[in-house]
C-alpha cells in the first residue's frame, strides 16, 4: 500500500518577545485584531480549562486514527511552539494521550491544539498541560502513516499555516 508522507520546510522562529507581547494583550483582543484570522473554531475546547497558549505553530496532517507524524513533529518542534494536529475530522481514536503529552512536553512546548481526539484526560488534567481538542475517546491511534507535517494547507477547523499566530484559549 502506498503511503503518503510528506515533510515541508522548517518555518522561522518568531520573536520571543513579539510572542509574550502577543500573550501579553489576551486571546479575544488578538482574534479581533486579526479578524479572526488563524482563530479556533468553538468546537475545539480546553481540556484543562483556564489554559490560553501563544506560540507558533508547528502543523500536523494525520491520516484518521493514526498519529505516526506526530512523533516527528515533537522531535522537530522547539521550546514554545504548539503543534496544531489535523485529524481529518476523525474522533474515534484518540491521536496523543498521557504518555505522548509528557514528551511533547517535556520537551518545552507551548501547547497542543487537535481537531479530533485526545484520550488519558485525567493525566492531562494533574499535569495541567494546555491541551485542547474537539473530542475525547479512549481508543488508542495506530502508528501507520501516513501523514503531512508542516503542511502548508488550512486546517479544516484551526485555520493557518505553519509559523504563524493561532490564537485560542
Amino acid at each position: 500500500m502506498d503511503r503518503e508522507f510528506w515533510m515541508g520546510p522548517s518555518f522561522p522562529q518568531q520573536p520571543r518577545e513579539l510572542l509574550n507581547r502577543l500573550k501579553s494583550y489576551g486571546v479575544c483582543v488578538v482574534a479581533d485584531a486579526l479578524k479572526g484570522f488563524n482563530a479556533m473554531n468553538g468546537s475545539i475546547q480546553p481540556v484543562v480549562p483556564g489554559k490560553c497558549i501563544c506560540g507558533c505553530a508547528v502543523t500536523v496532517r494525520l491520516h484518521p486514527g493514526d498519529n505516526l507524524l506526530l512523533h516527528k513533529a515533537i522531535e522537530s518542534a522547539q521550546p514554545g511552539d504548539i503543534l496544531v494536529l489535523d485529524t481529518n475530522s476523525s474522533y474515534r481514536r484518540a491521536v496523543i494521550g498521557g504518555i505522548m503529552s509528557g514528551a511533547a512536553f517535556g520537551k518545552g512546548i507551548g501547547g497542543l491544539v487537535v481537531d479530533g481526539a485526545v484520550r488519558d484526560v485525567e493525566e492531562l488534567r494533574a499535569h495541567g498541560w494546555p491541551v485542547f481538542a474537539a473530542a475525547v475517546v479512549p481508543c488508542a491511534a495506530d502508528s501507520d502513516g501516513p501523514g503531512q507535517l508542516e503542511s502548508p494547507h488550512q486546517l479544516r477547523r484551526c485555520a493557518g499555516p505553519s509559523g504563524r499566530y493561532h490564537p485560542g484559549g
